[in-house]
């Protein structure tokens, strides 16, 4: 399970791994809109937050499907998705008025040429709600049910391993390589 390190709550610390950062905004039980957790360095109006709040949309629309990001620019690379909260599992999905939640979970890596082994679009939509669950249930839970914007307060996220790393994703076949004593083809 993906999960935040913080110190502040004594939830479990990351997996080693290699610089990804949860991303974690939506709404709580109470809170209408919520930045949980960035990288250290992102801001909700920089780059990376407007890009997340363009993806969520205010929630429009996301009851109809979810909506997917696999982004490499110049901020790095951002993997996630924006989506109803029940899709990700039955905790924490509605407010006080009954009504099913919506967000954004993702990770961010800052070097683009770091991360180079991303899933595909086919992957990231079979295997999120597990991913992406586990993401929003650690970083949600601690604050789940707080009345006041100031006591859901917006963590750093800690770099760790990204969450469909060693989840049961199948091995990459390797690149091809040119047949020994052959030149390689001209395009």
């Amino acid at each position: 399970m993906s999960t935040e390190h913080t110190g502040g709550h004594g939830g479990p610390g990351p997996r080693p791994g290699a610089g990804w950062s949860a991303v974690v905004y939506g709404r709580t039980y109470r809170i209408d809109r919520w930045w949980r957790a960035l990288p250290g360095g992102a801001t909700p109006g920089g780059p990376l937050g407007r890009t997340v709040l363009a993806l969520v949309a205010g929630g429009t629309r996301l009851d109809v499907a979810p909506r997917f990001v696999l982004y490499r620019g110049e901020q790095g690379v951002l993997v996630g998705v924006a989506c109803q909260v029940p899709l990700l599992g039955p905790e924490m999905a509605h407010d006080e008025h009954g009504r099913p939640l919506y967000g954004f979970v993702g990770w961010h890596h800052p070097d683009r040429a770091a991360a180079h082994d991303l899933p595909g679009l086919g992957e990231l939509e079979a295997s999120f709600p597990v991913w992406a669950g586990d993401t929003y249930r650690a970083w949600a839970a601690p604050v789940w049910d707080v009345a006041l914007e100031a006591d859901a307060v917006t963590l750093v996220s800690t770099p760790a391993a990204a969450p469909w790393e060693g989840r049961g994703r199948p091995p990459r076949p390797p690149a091809p390589r040119p047949a020994v004593g052959r030149p390689p083809p001209h395009p």
